[in-house]
């Protein structure tokens, strides 16, 4: 028999990982939280009855037949929901970030450490091929010490995150925490390093106020020539809907071992998630483009002192990264070694970044960390 697991959320999310279970040998879905009657209805009929649902994430808790939780749920629930499991003595999968802020986080960590049990976030770009691969070259050493590394994330998606509940800070965290801890954990990890010091740029330029359109799309006069019209996610008009989060970011970061790294954002550009990371011997560039139609990696090293580029042929991933991602969470708590997963320190880390930028783009100055890496915090739960 597989580990018992209980899924915590079975909202669109939660039901793909709850899936992605079936497909993993050593794991057994036996319980699903949920707080909206419609969607335990949903996922009742999506898993069957063999599956317990209850309607609360503390009953799930209280089953002592279930090992470890899967957390999925909107991200300003994260810290309660992980805080009560590691308390239960659950091991936990919290989908990211892992708080909304970076003491939130660390909390979590000390807590986990605490209580011996395994805490591990979601973040599944870790095991995508072309990431993957790139992490595999640095640790060849072919590109030497890195020096510095220059990350981008260009995504069209302002018109969900500006109608949606992540337009708020208080529940997201802002979009440097909700999207950029993806990016600021690949970049810590490719440098396995410490952050020293951030600073950060930003603003709202393109889903900013717009004089004459109306509050809700059913009902404003331009909606007939509008590129953004949508009746879904409250009929918000995306431009005039409240937010206090940005549409576009530039960050620069220190690393305790000397190097430094940028991250670019926009969430009103066509999609593309690209690295170009140097080091003293070479260059590497990894780039994830995605369209309508199909997915393209592209990954390459120019030499230093050669002038030779070194292409590689890197296919996108054939099945959902996450399906590995969890086979390593049950692999850890078995106490077997991991390659890629990522634990509650480097939700930690990633939460940290994301607050420290937003802080650094409202406050216009650069966030000195002095951070204790120990973790060993007063518990406070």
């Amino acid at each position: 028999m597989g580990i018992k697991t209980g899924l915590i959320g079975a909202g669109g999310r939660g039901v793909f990982l709850g899936g992605l279970l079936y497909k993993i040998r050593g794991a057994e879905l036996i319980g699903i939280a949920e707080i909206s009657q419609e969607i335990r209805e949903k996922a009742r009929e999506t898993f069957g009855g063999d599956v317990k649902i209850f309607n609360h994430h503390k009953r799930i808790l209280e089953d002592k037949q279930i090992e470890a939780v899967i957390i999925a749920t909107p991200d300003w629930t994260h810290y309660k929901i992980c805080a009560d499991a590691l308390m239960a003595g659950k091991h936990v999968f919290c989908e990211k970030p892992l708080g909304i802020t970076a003491s939130q986080a660390k909390n979590l960590v000390a807590l986990a450490k605490n209580k011996k049990r395994i805490l591990a976030v979601g973040f599944c770009f870790r095991f995508v091929s072309i990431f993957k691969k790139t992490k595999e070259i640095i640790e060849s050493g072919r590109l030497g010490n890195v020096q510095f590394i220059q990350a981008t994330y260009f995504r069209p998606a302002g018109s969900g995150f500006f109608r949606g509940w992540h337009r708020f800070r208080k529940n997201s965290g802002g979009l440097l925490v909700h999207k950029g801890c993806h990016i600021f954990d690949l970049i810590s990890w490719f440098l396995s390093s410490n952050p020293v010091k951030v600073s950060a740029v930003g603003g709202l330029n393109v889903f900013k106020p717009v004089k004459k359109a109306g509050i809700r799309c059913s009902e404003c006069s331009l909606k007939m020539r509008c590129p953004e019209y949508s009746e879904k996610q409250m009929n918000l008009c995306v431009f005039n809907s409240d937010k206090d989060t940005f549409d576009n970011t530039f960050t620069l970061i220190e690393y305790e071992n000397g190097s430094r790294a940028t991250y670019a954002s926009s969430f009103f550009t066509p999609h593309c998630i690209e690295f170009v990371i140097s080091g003293d011997k070479g260059t590497l560039r990894a780039e994830w483009i995605s369209r309508k139609v199909k997915r393209v990696f592209n990954l390459y090293i120019e030499e230093r002192y050669t002038d030779r580029a070194i292409s590689y042929n890197v296919n996108p991933n054939t099945k959902p990264p996450e399906i590995d991602e969890l086979k390593e969470f049950f692999k850890a708590i078995r106490g077997q070694k991991t390659k890629y997963l990522a634990f509650g320190k480097d939700g930690y880390i990633a939460t940290l970044l994301g607050e420290c930028a937003e802080n650094s783009v409202r406050s216009n100055r650069t966030i000195i960390l002095k951070q204790d890496y120990s973790y060993k915090l007063p518990i406070l739960f």
